[in-house]
């Protein structure tokens, strides 16, 4: 595989985290055909399928390279010219774009400084790399494990700690005997945690470090939370649990607040004296196999960003001539684009979704937000029946997303985060948001959504000064 290939490969699984999850895979498969261990991390996964796969088109046309996929990456890097192709013209168009993108010509050799590390090895330069437990989902995994365990343990946790309609379920394995007990509600559940922590005088003692307690977030923000540790009876060690939890966050509670909705314990006898990790649990290993978020490498990108777009420099001031265009525009022109997150059309796009959302969940949108011809599509998906709706017109559009809401009572929480929230602007300046999250009645979560917002034709106001043709 050549250095282009190798660079655009490693370009391509770290742009989408379904093309991340897909070389995890691979990885996993790959490197049990060698015998080699598995994979660390989704970078570490990454490595090994450039290392160990010797076709770019193999691994393009597996079936799990989907042709949306494909078109994503394009569409992402402004190099999509037919959204009619097949796989493989979408295939053949992205090859195309890495050797424009990382085959230098001698021309291109003659006007840049030298270099002494590969196009590749560049690519990895410029990723920023993160140690897994700094993940702010692993971080928020373990203070809740911590805080839930002292809970259960002091029997002090409350009905206010779980979703109305919380589940959960426990296995008791002791010797040849496995027994199962399951409860539904939140009374039902808190009733079921603190009886069986009674009936046998547990103190839980969780692993609380990274090998013990991880966390994983889907694109609709919710939390899954792993943990493990030992079981005590006052000073005898007499078993391990494992532990897997479902976090949704109460938006009525304000910002942070997870409760537990659904939560599976495993309560099991063993003469093991020592700390269990994840990768010994069976009950839970394939959670901690899905690929960790990266809302880490996320913030240090946003501040990154506003430090580029507030912070002028004298020498700077100097420089620059004066501004005719707007804020957005400006800030489209000078930020660097080094990773899809901090890419400006993705940082108006969830702004965008926590001002559209707020607004709505206040009844406060107006018309002055929409534009005269603006188009709504709404569907609502329920068990077997589907009900689609649609309005025309500011009026039209405003009156159905407003009577859509205030019908059902919902509430809107959008999943803020690059995973859930992502924005492409084409040539025109057209720019199609898309965004998804949870909906709530009340302080009860209901369902997931998934919401095209250019479907309302919001548009993106600006005012542009000084003479057209500057």
């Amino acid at each position: 595989m050549t250095d282009w290939e190798k660079a655009g490969l490693h370009d391509f699984f770290t742009s989408d985290i379904r093309a991340e999850a897909i070389a995890v895979d691979m990885a996993k498969n790959l490197l049990t055909l060698v015998c080699v261990a598995p994979p660390k991390s989704s970078a570490d996964a990454i490595e090994k399928v450039i290392h160990y796969c010797d076709s770019v088109q193999k691994i393009l046309d597996k079936k799990a390279v989907t042709k949306d996929i494909l078109a994503t990456y394009l569409m992402s890097k402004g190099a999509l010219s037919s959204q009619n192709a097949t796989k493989q013209g979408l295939i053949q168009q992205i090859l195309a774009y890495w050797k424009t993108k990382y085959i230098t010509t001698p021309a291109q050799e003659a006007l840049s400084p030298p270099s002494t590390t590969t196009t590749h090895e560049n690519a990895l330069k410029r990723t920023p790399q993160k140690h897994p437990e700094e993940a702010p989902v692993n971080v928020l995994s373990r203070e809740f494990t911590s805080w839930f365990y002292k809970k259960l343990n002091t029997s002090s946790l409350t009905q206010e700690d779980l979703w109305p309609d919380a589940f959960c379920a426990i296995r008791l394995v002791q010797n040849d005997s496995v027994t199962d007990e399951s409860a539904e509600g939140r009374e039902g559940v808190l009733e079921k945690l603190l009886s069986t922590r009674q009936m046998y005088n547990f103190t839980f003692n969780p692993n609380v470090q990274h090998a013990g307690v991880q966390g994983r977030i889907s694109p609709h923000g919710l939390v899954i939370v792993v943990a493990c540790g030992t079981l005590h009876i006052g000073n005898r060690w007499v078993g391990v649990f494992e532990s897997a939890f479902g976090l949704v966050q109460d938006p009525s509670a304000g910002p942070n607040h997870w409760k537990c909705k659904h939560l599976k314990i495993e309560l099991r006898s063993t003469q093991q004296e020592s700390l269990p990790t994840l990768q010994e649990c069976n009950s839970i290993r394939d959670i901690i196999e899905l690929p960790a978020d990266d809302t880490l490498r996320l913030i240090q990108q946003i501040l990154a960003y506003w430090k580029t777009k507030y912070i002028t420099t004298p020498a700077q001031e100097a420089l620059s001539p004066p501004s005719t265009t707007t804020t957005h525009e400006n800030a489209l022109k000078r930020t660097p684009q080094k990773h899809p997150e901090e890419a400006p059309v993705n940082v108006l796009s969830r702004e965008f979704t926590s001002w559209f959302y707020k607004k709505l969940n206040t009844s406060s949108l107006t018309q002055e937000d929409l534009w005269p011809d603006a188009f709504c599509a709404i569907r609502l998906v329920q068990n077997d029946s589907v009900t689609d709706e649609s309005a025309e017109g500011r009026e039209g559009v405003l009156e159905k997303l407003l009577s859509t809401r205030q019908t059902y009572n919902f509430t809107f929480n959008p999943n803020v985060q690059h995973a859930g929230v992502q924005g492409r602007i084409s040539p025109h300046g057209l720019v199609l948001v898309v965004a998804c999250g949870t909906l709530h009645i009340g302080n009860r979560w209901v369902v997931c959504s998934r919401v095209p917002l250019v479907l309302c034709r919001i548009p993106l106001r600006a005012q542009i000064t000084g003479n057209a043709n500057t």
